[in-house]
């Protein structure tokens, strides 16, 4: 079977007890950015250093830094939840919610859409199976063609 990671701290022994969503802090406390990414991971501790090394240079680049990253952690037992707090202490764009338990992919970006704020919003894969160069893209194309949406495939 799968050996349980710990909690923590009380911080995270509370939120392993929270129901199905949890905020890390309130979307609302400014406006908009110019664009949202909604990251669905579940155990991806690997997968996160090397996804904000690749497109946060691209989100600053395409939107001059007005941008968001909504992580949904979907019921990780690695550190995922916890790489995600660091970020968020950093920088306050980098945003998090975290299911109670493994609802899925769908579900997940589901969640994260519904918390989303942003003038454009898409969708990634942690691991970047999709790709952080083709968010970007999508978003110039929706912001220059004046379009309600854009779907690409890789």
């Amino acid at each position: 079977g799968l050996k349980k990671h710990p909690p923590e701290s009380a911080e995270e022994r509370r939120l392993i007890c929270a129901p199905a969503v949890l905020r890390l802090r309130p979307f609302m406390a400014e406006p908009p950015p110019k664009f949202c990414v909604v990251i669905p991971c579940c155990n991806e501790e690997e997968s996160i250093p090397a996804l904000v090394e690749k497109l946060v240079p691209a989100l600053e680049a395409a939107t001059a830094g007005s941008w968001r990253i909504v992580f949904v952690d979907d019921g990780s037992r690695d550190r995922t939840a916890r790489m995600i707090w660091e970020l968020h202490a950093r920088d306050p764009r980098f945003q998090g919610l975290r299911l109670s338990r493994n609802f899925g992919h769908q579900p997940a970006v589901w969640t994260g859409l519904q918390h989303a704020r942003g003038e454009c919003i898409g969708v990634i894969d942690c691991d970047l199976h999709n790709g952080n160069g083709q968010a970007t893209m999508l978003f110039t194309d929706l912001t220059h063609a004046y379009v309600d949406e854009n779907m690409g495939t890789s």
